[in-house]
């Protein structure tokens, strides 16, 4: 192993994304373009699409409605500027 973090590879997945695919939260990763760079399954499964659908789209080019969309941009800019968000649908 090169490195410490050579312990957190397994096969082509990260540590980090065994636990991401195995919560039960909807996980979404964006950069500063808004653009998702990582989802997990469950984050796939509530748009219904595939992750390589997702992955390069901002939200709103998959939300299902701008209403939709509305109600989560205060939260994802708020996290953009580096602040903690937490958004919920019930």
């Amino acid at each position: 192993m090169n490195n410490k973090l050579d312990l957190f590879k397994l096969g082509d997945l990260s540590w980090l994304e065994i636990v991401a695919e195995r919560t039960p939260l909807y996980i979404g990763y964006q950069d500063t373009e808004r653009r998702h760079i990582y989802v997990n399954t469950k984050y796939s499964s509530w748009f219904k699409l595939p992750p390589e659908k997702i992955i390069g789209k901002t939200l709103e080019e998959i939300s299902v409605s701008p209403v939709a969309y509305e109600s989560v941009e205060p939260y994802e800019s708020k996290a953009l500027r580096g602040e903690y968000a937490r958004f919920e649908v019930k």
